[in-house]
């Protein structure tokens, strides 16, 4: 193929000869695609290579010889399943919301509560419930499908749920059907597939962004008998709020790592490391690119990234505003709607827009979004609309260009994924507005990610000054101790399994001295699970709160190597007192038979050993 192979991308290629599964991690830049055309180079059998798009798809049929064959998850669904439905998905590209409405039966509003649904919203929401049933792996649609609704309490969403249920099978069933009359889009036919249990044409499959994957496709790749191989990079996983998943932590096959990066130098390689530590991740890139490539002031941006919209919008301002050409990755087009939605609310005139049709006054937007601590996409929207103002927006989308014509473009992080430019500009939002409370908190591993997403986008030159109050969070006295995480937790302190990725924590260091060899035992693991079913975490499903179950066996874990119980314990103790008097001193570990409540104990005592004794109860 005349692909001269790194050492890294070597090993990875001999283990894929060797016939293994494969979790191939690979850095920004790291030549992942490469590497897989290495291993298809490397047999003779016939190879899947699953890409996330189909430009992605279609340059990699270049690159990768006959018998591999490149495609998208959508392609392959479409040749099975898609093809019978080609006139349904052209008929009802454009169908107004009016129409679908109509077809499902909406006539009138429907009230919940203080709210009232018109039937468009109505109709939306009981199509959007079929599209998030066809990106889970659920077998039938069901009342939990139904995502956030901006206005409604948890019982107001209980019950759209139950009232709209009926209506979604329906829509299914239709959807479903060759004759149906609703509108028939990709991930209908795709869903569709994956029920047939479907198996790949493949001796092998290579599953690329695997860290952005799907619960319906991961499903689809791990129930392959073929040989898999997953490659991403899970630092890069941005997009868990689209219910994308890292199916590459978990996965049961030997784990490999790319790090030699040819898109950037040491410099940036240096300053994205941080932010991998930052994000939990164990990787560390080098920086291998020919050519000028460092840090420093950036005059003239081919690029600058934000951390959200009201971020952009600020900076495409300032653009206009000095006469330079500048557009909006992804376009104006959003930004648009939310300000025409914005001034209808003003003028009390309720709006169809998505996220805003449930209300009728922009009073009760900024009400509701201050109010509501999980509404934070409807709180940006209220904080980008006032900064601003509906008809400064309709401006300044009205002057941008297309990116073909720009000087520079303007990104958020989550729209730069997967893109690269020369000269690259960190934008300011990543400085909090409560720096003080943001500091207290400390940065989260998500965060993090952003950040590393952002400056592995330059080639040749990155200004970080965006980042400089986050990458001041990073050298905190309290950060750089060798007993501490670099956000500053003691590693003592963190869940026993979360305390393997730090060599120096006290659980990586009992097992380095009590099991040294583990890869005989990994090894044997992965080969009695691979003949088992496949587990897929399910997607927004109520489910058991496996973080207290990790907890438990965490505490006793604890607790039999001789532990204390811990301030929680000691609390739980105290406050208990005055109802039902302990028999032992707080804190001592005599005090563990007291866990379990005692008959005689007050309701309130009883519920609050129960909870304590949740951590130290043997399973």
């Amino acid at each position: 193929m005349g692909v001269r192979a790194t050492g890294e991308q070597g090993a990875a290629r001999d283990a894929f000869a060797g016939g293994s599964d494969l979790a191939l991690v690979a850095g920004a830049g790291t030549g992942k695609t490469s590497t897989l055309v290495l291993m298809g180079g490397a047999t003779r059998r016939r190879g899947l290579y699953v890409a996330f798009n189909k430009p992605i798809a279609d340059e990699a049929k270049a690159r990768f010889g006959s018998n591999v064959r490149c495609s998208t998850s959508h392609s392959l669904a479409y040749r099975a399943v898609g093809r019978y439905f080609q006139d349904r998905l052209k008929a009802s590209q454009h169908m107004p919301l009016k129409r679908t409405a109509q077809l499902l039966g909406f006539d009138r509003d429907l009230a919940v509560g203080k709210r009232r649904l018109k039937a468009t919203t109505q109709a939306r929401l009981v199509m959007e419930m079929v599209q998030r049933f066809c990106w889970s792996t659920d077998e039938q649609v069901a009342a939990r499908h139904l995502g956030r609704v901006n206005g409604l309490d948890d019982a107001g969403v209980q019950y759209l749920a139950q009232v709209l249920l009926r209506r979604v099978r329906w829509a299914w069933e239709d959807i479903c059907s060759p004759g149906g009359v609703l509108p028939f889009k990709h991930d209908h036919y795709l869903k569709m597939w994956a029920l047939t249990r479907p198996r790949l044409p493949a001796d092998f499959v290579l599953l690329d962004e695997a860290q952005d994957t799907n619960p319906v496709l991961e499903e689809i790749f791990l129930a392959q008998d073929a040989q898999r191989v997953c490659v991403g990079d899970p630092a890069q996983q941005i997009y868990e709020w689209r219910h994308a998943k890292d199916i590459m932590s978990s996965f049961p096959g030997r784990r490999l790592e790319l790090t030699q990066s040819f898109r950037f130098g040491p410099a940036i390689a240096q300053v994205a490391n941080r932010w991998l530590r930052a994000a939990d991740s164990t990787m560390q890139l080098t920086g291998h690119a020919t050519g000028e490539s460092g840090l420093g002031r950036v005059e003239v941006p081919d690029a600058v990234l934000c951390r959200g919209n009201g971020d952009a919008l600020a900076e495409v301002l300032r653009f206009l505003d000095a006469g330079v050409p500048v557009a909006l990755a992804g376009g104006g087009k959003p930004l648009l709607k939310i300000a025409e939605a914005a001034i209808d609310l003003k003028a009390g005139r309720r709006t169809s827009h998505h996220e805003l049709c449930l209300f009728s006054s922009w009073g009760e937007v900024q009400e509701y979004a201050e109010q509501d601590s999980a509404a934070a996409e409807l709180k940006a929207i209220v904080e980008l609309v006032d900064a601003y103002g509906p008809q400064q927006i309709i401006v300044a989308v009205s002057r941008m260009v297309d990116e073909d014509q720009a000087q520079v473009v303007v990104s958020t992080v989550h729209k730069s994924k997967g893109r690269e430019w020369n000269r690259v500009r960190i934008g300011d939002g990543f400085t909090p507005v409560d720096e003080h409370a943001a500091a207290a908190r400390g940065l989260h591993a998500a965060e993090a990610r952003l950040a590393y997403v952002a400056v592995t986008r330059a080639r040749r030159l990155l200004g970080t000054t965006g980042l400089t109050w986050a990458e001041a969070q990073l050298r905190r006295p309290d950060r750089a101790s060798a007993d501490h995480t670099p956000e500053g937790v003691a590693l003592a302190a963190l869940p026993l399994t979360g305390q393997l990725q730090y060599p120096r924590s006290p659980m990586s260091v009992f097992m380095a001295r009590h099991l040294p060899h583990p890869e005989q035992v990994v090894g044997a693991y992965h080969q009695q699970v691979r003949h088992l079913p496949h587990p897929v975490q399910p997607m927004d499903e109520r489910r058991p709160d496996w973080a207290a179950l990790g907890h438990t066996i965490d505490y006793h874990l604890r607790l039999s190597l001789g532990g204390d119980l811990g301030p929680p314990s000691t609390t739980a103790f105290a406050s208990s007192a005055a109802s039902c008097p302990w028999k032992a001193p707080l804190g001592c570990l005599s005090a563990r038979p007291w866990l379990r409540p005692e008959p005689s104990c007050s309701p309130a005592c009883r519920h609050t050993s129960t909870a304590v004794g949740l951590w130290a109860r043997t399973m």
